[in-house]
């Protein structure tokens, strides 16, 4: 005599589709106001500083923006979201000293030059900081939507 076993395919239920298209909103609105407040962030900044590194790639970040949506929030997660405790803080010596060279040197990834905020830090005034500062802490909480959205 065989028995046989009622399977439950939990991961059909309304209740977890419910929240795999709830976290799937949640994950599409943090990348969606990420990108923008990115190009955004880019955009204010070339027009501070129109010869940095940010300026000369504008258009750069806003095609990679449109042609890959989930790759600078994610490459932010991946190199940024670690010092969001930094970032917060707005503390200088983090803007002033970090470099995500040791991190991208294998990358053709725009993170290196997009965040590396160092090389440009002391050309900025201190309100530009402080605008800095606010972009960051911004980005930071978007990108932390995403990541927790994403259940990772």
């Amino acid at each position: 005599m065989t028995s046989s076993v009622k399977s439950n395919n939990y991961n059909n239920t309304p209740k977890n589709t419910n929240l795999i298209n709830k976290n799937t909103k949640l994950m599409e609105s943090a990348m969606s106001n990420f990108n923008t407040t990115v190009i955004d962030f880019a955009t204010q900044m070339a027009s501070i500083l129109p010869n940095s590194i940010i300026s000369n790639n504008l258009d750069v970040v806003v095609s990679t923006v449109k042609k890959y949506p989930t790759k600078l929030i994610e490459s932010f997660i991946l190199y940024a979201l670690k010092d969001k405790d930094k970032i917060d803080a707005g503390d200088d010596d983090y803007f002033l000293k970090k470099s995500y060279d040791e991190i991208t040197e294998k990358d053709d990834d725009m993170m290196g030059s997009m965040f590396d905020l160092k090389t440009i830090w002391g050309s900025l005034n201190s309100e530009n900081k402080e605008f800095v500062k606010g972009y960051m802490k911004y980005l930071c909480n978007e990108a932390m939507e995403y990541f927790l959205a994403s259940g990772n």
